[in-house]
C-alpha cells in the first residue's frame, strides 16, 4: 500500500465523505472508491461504514488510520533527515592527515582553504601512513597526507608534494669518513659512532629512525637537536654523525662529508585518494589548492 493510498484514506476518514475527498485529492470518486476498496480486501475488515450522510470509520478503520497517520509522519521525518544528510554531505570533506605533520599542515592549509569554500566542514582524522591507506580503501576520507618511501599502492592515486634523498653526514677528516671512502657503502663502522637526530616527534626524526630501522643500526649513545640547522653543526664540529635530506645537506661552511646510503633513501610526503572514487567539489578544491602551495614552495 502505497503512502499515496493512505493519504487518500485519511482525507476520506477526515472528510466523513468520499466525494468530498475525491475533490481535495483531485481524483475522481470511482477511482477513490476503488482504492478504498483494494486496502479493505488487501486488510480483510471493512474501514468505513456507509450511511446516509456519507461515511464514518469502523473500529478497524480507527487503528488503521492512526497506524497510517503516524505512517506518513516517519516517512516524513526520514524524507528531512536525509535531505539534511544530503545538503551536510555537499559541506563536509573528510581528510586524513599524518599525525607527526597535523599540526604544521593545519596551519599551513586549512585558514587558506577555508576563505577559498567558507561553508566546508573538515573532518580530520590521524594516525600512521598504514592508517591513512586504510582510510582511504575504506572510504572513511577522501584525502590523505602522508610519508612513503616509494611503496606504492595500486588501489591509489599520488601526488608528490615532497620529495627528500637523505645523506649519511660524518665529520670530515674522521676515520670513518676515510673509511667510507675508501670502502663505500659499508655502514658496519658505524656500530660505535654517536648518532646525532632530531628531537621529539618531528617529521626529521621519524625519517632519521626509519633509516636506522632500514640498515639496522643500533645506536650505543644517541645525541639530540632542536632543529636540523644544529645537527649540521655538531656533525661538523665532530660530535657524531647524522642523517640529512638533500635540500638542507649541502651547505657551505659546515665541515663534514656525505655519503649516499646503500640504497638511494627516499622519502616522500604524498596527498593519496582512491583511483576508483571520483572526488567531490570540496576535495577538488582542497586538492588544487594544496597542489599550487606545494608547486610555489
Amino acid at each position: 500500500m502505497t503512502s499515496e493510498w493512505l493519504r487518500y484514506l485519511i482525507a476520506v476518514a477526515d472528510d466523513g465523505s468520499i466525494s468530498r475527498a475525491a475533490r481535495e485529492c483531485s481524483i475522481s470518486q470511482p477511482a477513490l472508491t476503488q482504492c478504498i476498496q483494494k486496502a479493505e480486501a488487501e486488510i480483510g475488515q471493512p474501514l468505513f461504514l456507509r450511511r446516509n450522510h456519507g461515511v464514518e470509520l469502523t473500529d478497524c478503520g480507527r487503528i488503521f488510520i492512526n497506524n497510517a497517520r503516524a505512517m506518513l509522519f516517519v516517512g516524513a521525518q526520514m524524507e528531512m533527515a536525509m535531505e539534511e544528510l544530503k545538503r551536510k554531505g555537499t559541506r563536509q570533506l573528510h581528510l586524513f592527515l599524518e599525525e607527526k605533520i597535523r599540526n604544521v599542515l593545519y596551519r599551513m592549509w586549512m585558514r587558506p582553504f577555508h576563505e577559498i569554500a567558507p561553508e566546508a566542514e573538515v573532518q580530520i582524522s590521524t594516525g600512521s601512513t598504514q592508517d591513512g591507506e586504510a582510510y582511504l580503501l575504506q572510504d572513511l576520507a577522501e584525502l590523505a597526507v602522508f610519508y612513503t618511501d616509494r611503496r606504492f599502492r595500486k588501489e591509489l592515486a599520488y601526488d608528490i608534494l615532497v620529495e627528500s634523498e637523505y645523506f649519511l653526514a660524518v665529520p670530515e677528516g674522521s676515520e670513518t669518513a676515510r673509511h667510507l671512502a675508501a670502502h663505500p657503502p659499508d655502514l658496519r663502522c658505524l656500530e660505535e659512532e654517536t648518532f646525532i637526530l632530531n628531537s621529539g616527534k618531528t617529521e626529521m626524526r621519524f625519517f632519521q629512525q626509519k633509516i636506522l630501522e632500514k640498515y639496522h643500526l643500533y645506536p650505543r649513545k644517541i645525541l639530540e637537536a632542536d632543529q636540523i640547522t644544529t645537527v649540521r653543526h655538531m656533525v661538523g664540529k665532530g660530535y657524531g654523525v647524522g642523517f640529512l635530506p638533500d635540500a638542507l645537506a649541502r651547505e657551505e661552511g659546515e665541515e663534514y662529508q656525505l655519503f649516499s646510503l646503500p640504497e638511494p633513501f627516499f622519502y616522500q610526503t604524498v596527498l593519496a585518494r582512491r583511483k576508483d572514487r571520483r572526488l567531490s567539489r570540496l576535495a577538488e578544491q582542497f586538492r588544487e589548492m594544496v597542489l599550487e602551495k606545494s608547486r610555489k614552495e
